[in-house]
């Protein structure tokens, strides 16, 4: 999820992850998530300690800057990009501000499809608890600077590039982004919101799966919050719906005179939402959210 102009030509390694044409999020295929299907893992109420604040949000230097997915790895860039960069910035007191700070998505991506036993070069998504998985059986995951993502290279999709690239090379993994055990909670439902606001009152962010509405993919920050407009997209590969997934980072009580609503760090670049970011109003959180939030214990 950065942000950063492409440079040289289409195919070459980039830092982070630029666009080139065709590979538009909105014009993927699919995100990369199925919001049918529930995170695995034990459901557990986090831990709440005082009564939490109105207002609060994660330290927003610990984030890694917004990037831009070209493959359906929405559920990487939150998880080993978002929860795995922001962890290892929170334990090393570092803000993520270079490549060598930033856990590299594609390759992720591409090594635990890989451990997953999905078909090469099929890139047709995943969970978000099973690329964590992933990350902890691996020690970790090289950092951008050590394995760039890979724009698509004219008519080869990225997909195709980086399975390439990293289907047969092994990159050492750098321990700093190796995470320790993660938590699976309900954010939406009975309880849901305060389980969300007592995660990021210590100071956690969330990876959380979603359905989308058809005005997500082109929204640019207005209105604010965001509430959709109630009708769902489709994945044009399996005609269900469209899922996504996505950090929050932080919530407001009394956003709006009618709403709260939760701030979260998307994928699709700086262009889209208001800098990469939105503010979306808890009834549309609720309404949308497939139910399930993973993250970091503060105590870890």
């Amino acid at each position: 999820m950065l942000a950063l102009a492409a440079a040289g030509a289409l195919g070459s390694a980039l830092p982070a992850c630029s666009v080139a044409k065709g590979d538009e999020p909105e014009e993927l295929a699919e995100y990369g998530y199925d919001p049918d299907v529930p995170e695995p893992g034990t459901v557990e109420t986090p831990g709440r300690g005082a009564k939490v604040p109105p207002v609060a949000s994660v330290r927003a230097a610990w984030l890694p800057p917004v990037g831009r997915q070209t493959m359906p790895n929405c559920f990487v860039w939150a998880s080993v990009y978002g929860l795995a960069t922001f962890f290892a910035a929170r334990k090393s007191q570092r803000p993520p501000t270079t490549p060598d700070r930033q856990a590299g998505a594609d390759y992720a991506y591409i090594r635990s499809e890989m451990a997953n036993k999905i078909a090469d070069k099929t890139c047709h998504g995943g969970q978000i608890t099973k690329c964590l998985n992933w990350l902890r059986s691996n020690g970790g995951t090289p950092s951008l600077a050590a394995a760039p993502n890979y724009l698509r290279r004219g008519p080869t999709t990225s997909c195709d590039v980086n399975w390439s690239e990293y289907g047969s090379q092994t990159i050492p993994p750098d321990p700093s982004f190796n995470i320790p055990e993660y938590k699976v909670t309900t954010i939406t439902g009975q309880g849901g919101l305060n389980n969300l606001r007592a995660i990021l009152a210590s100071g956690m962010p969330i990876a959380y799966g979603t359905s989308l509405y058809t005005d997500f993919a082109h929204y640019r920050g207005t209105p604010a919050p965001y509430v959709g407009n109630g009708q769902w997209v489709q994945n044009r590969r399996t005609g269900k719906g469209a899922g996504h997934v996505m950090l929050i980072v932080a919530y407001n009580d009394a956003y709006s005179p009618k709403s709260g609503a939760v701030r979260v760090q998307n994928s699709f670049g700086t262009s889209w939402g208001d800098n990469g970011f939105v503010w979306i109003a808890y009834d549309a959180l609720e309404a949308m959210a497939q139910g399930r939030g993973v993250y970091i214990p503060v105590s870890a």
